[in-house]
């Protein structure tokens, strides 16, 4: 197929390292190694003790919930005293550069030290108390939506960055993909979205079907919701919606080149491995898609 043609699969390969280096990301190139000398490497230049690497779980929840352990014992090793969970959230927790980034829902998003637990920083201006979706770190920056805008936010401080109001409502729990070009996410009524991700201008909309259940607040009959995050697979954007489709949508220009009705609203995003692509449904039917 032309999905697992050596051209695709060298083309997907110069794509994501360029992203990479563009995004000051480490990576190792594994063509050549064993998995001795991939584990090795990487212990290595990240100066891990092997002993301790995988010691610490990041544990789930948010709020006074949320805590870390050990993951062969389940000792504590700290919990978070900083700030409550309020209402709750729909979002998963971001980890990196030595953050652990939660929030509570009509509070805050919050920076927190994953070593000890500390809250370094929280925002909550200009809609980013509406915590619905979950950020996406790139680098030392943060990407996510909230309430009628776009924000990037700086990782370490929580210092907002870039703030790009929008036209349509995007209270919902989709995380923004970034892709070579494009910032891509779901709305509450308009479908998906793709930003130009240097100019942040509007490159294009694809609108879904009407929600089968309405999940968003203060959204009206008929808004294409999508509450799910987008995966891209190649030159593909695959995505579900509160419609009960899964889509998968021309990354470049928005169009879309493929569509499967399941009958029920899907909350969950697909996952990708290999030529399959994984999609479940509200009703509990799980669904697997193969490219011949």
């Amino acid at each position: 197929s032309r999905y697992a043609s050596i051209e695709n699969c060298r083309e997907e390969i110069f794509d994501a390292e360029n992203l990479m280096r563009r995004e000051g990301i480490r990576w190792l190139n594994s063509t050549t190694k064993s998995i001795e000398e991939i584990s090795a490497t990487i212990m290595s230049d990240l100066g891990l003790d092997k002993r301790k690497a995988w010691s610490a779980l990041i544990a789930l929840w948010t709020g006074k919930g949320l805590g870390a352990y050990e993951a062969r014992t389940g000792k504590q090793l700290w919990k978070n005293e900083d700030w409550g969970q309020g209402e709750g959230t729909t979002t998963t927790l971001t980890q990196g550069n030595g953050l652990l980034i939660g929030s509570a829902q009509w509070r805050a998003l919050y920076g927190n030290d994953a070593k000890t637990g500390k809250k370094l920083w929280e925002a909550s201006d200009n809609g980013l108390r509406n915590r619905g979706s979950s950020v996406a770190m790139h680098g030392s920056l943060l990407y996510l939506i909230s309430n009628q805008s776009f924000f990037i936010l700086e990782a370490a401080t929580g210092k907002v960055i870039v703030r790009k109001p929008l036209p349509y409502n995007v209270d919902v729990t989709s995380t923004p993909l970034l892709t070579d070009k494009e910032i891509i996410f779901g709305s509450a009524e308009k479908g998906l979205i793709a930003l130009d991700n240097e100019t942040l201008e509007e490159k294009w909309v694809c609108p879904v079907g009407a929600g089968l259940v309405y999940t968003s607040p203060y959204i009206r009959k008929g808004a294409a919701t999508i509450e799910t995050s987008p995966v891209l697979a190649g030159k593909t954007v695959y995505v579900t919606a509160s419609d009960g489709a899964v889509y998968g949508i021309n990354k470049d220009d928005g169009k879309i080149i493929w569509k499967y009705a399941t009958g029920a609203p899907i909350f969950g995003s697909v996952a990708v491995s290999g030529n399959a692509l994984i999609a479940a449904d509200f009703g509990g039917n799980v669904y697997t898609f193969c490219t011949r």
